[in-house]
């Protein structure tokens, strides 16, 4: 064949969203997923899962990986590219990089998409950017949206919230994803907390103070919670939840729910909320520290709580 389509992603997030691109996908596709396979209708050559198998093992699959695409670089006339941004050694060579037949897509990655997430320091280590180097597949630094919006452009996007998307200009033809769920009966005494790395944007003292206000409104003798540990941070189950086991843990909270059938999802300030709230009206979502993080929207600053709102997201 003389397409194909290459879509990576980094999350669970990722590969939920990405189901819906890659059924729609015609000719040969290959994926590059760290957490979790998109579940798909349609097949897909994977390569393998970069987050497993210690550092050395994601350096030798990052060189596969660069061979890989090399090849296709040199065979294929055409090239589509789907990425949830460029600030990885995976995906940024193929955003910068010049080639006819070229296009590159972007997919929607939490609220990445919906404020203006300036980079302030450096999202890739000079090991890593050295090694893409020496793979010849070099990484290029830029400024600006951490998306890659100041840097360059893309031939179409991906997302939920189509409307509600910054800075459109760069996002070429927009496509709306859309998560459908089935209508199921909540158990009302069941809270799934969605935990995530709150450093830098409280204080220890803050989160606990968080914590002790959810416990206070809906006290672990009534309700039995469920931890889900972020991806990417994991200190160990809050006292008075109950830990997942392995395999759900991994799943993507927008799926999770589906089997665990809570009737509320609590979060720090979750972008999983949003998404949960839009497919599963019946489940109350709830942000208990919405209040601590603001956000820079089309130039206006704003209380992330004010932006849970306008989706029905409880705030305490």
């Amino acid at each position: 064949m003389s397409k194909v389509s290459i879509v990576i992603g980094f999350t669970p997030y990722h590969a939920y969203a990405s189901r819906q691109i890659i059924d729609s996908l015609e000719g040969e596709v290959y994926c590059c997923f760290s957490k979790l396979w998109p579940e798909t209708q349609r097949r897909y050559k994977r390569s393998f899962h970069t987050g497993r198998g210690g550092k050395l093992s994601n350096f030798i699959m990052f060189f596969i990986f660069s061979f890989k695409v090399k090849w296709y670089l040199l065979t294929k006339k055409d090239i589509d590219v789907y990425m949830p941004h460029p600030a990885n050694i995976f995906t940024n060579y193929l955003f910068f990089v010049q080639r006819n037949g070229k296009r590159c897509f972007i997919y929607e990655d939490g609220l990445l998409n919906y404020y203006d997430a300036e980079l302030v320091y450096e999202p890739v280590s000079l090991t890593k950017r050295v090694f893409a180097l020496f793979c010849l597949h070099p990484y290029k630094k830029y400024a600006g949206h951490l998306a890659g919006y100041d840097a360059g452009s893309y031939d179409g996007a991906f997302l939920s919230m189509p409307e509600l998307a910054v800075r459109k200009e760069s996002l070429g033809r927009l496509w709306r994803l859309e998560f459908v769920a089935p209508q199921l009966n909540y158990d009302e005494k069941i809270i799934l907390f969605l935990d995530q790395n709150t450093n830098g944007r409280m204080t220890e003292s803050e989160r606990f103070q968080c914590l002790e206000k959810m416990y206070l409104q809906y006290p672990p003798a009534e309700y039995k919670y469920y931890y889900k540990p972020h991806h990417d941070f994991n200190e160990g189950v809050i006292p008075g939840m109950t830990k997942l086991d392995a395999e759900s843990a991994e799943i993507p909270a927008e799926m999770l729910v589906m089997t665990l059938r809570p009737k509320r999802v609590m979060s720090f300030y979750s972008s999983a909320l949003i998404n949960i709230k839009r497919c599963h009206s019946e489940i109350e979502s709830i942000s208990i520290a919405g209040n601590k993080v603001d956000l820079i929207v089309s130039g206006e600053k704003i209380f992330l709580d004010d932006f849970f709102k306008r989706f029905d997201i409880k705030c305490l």
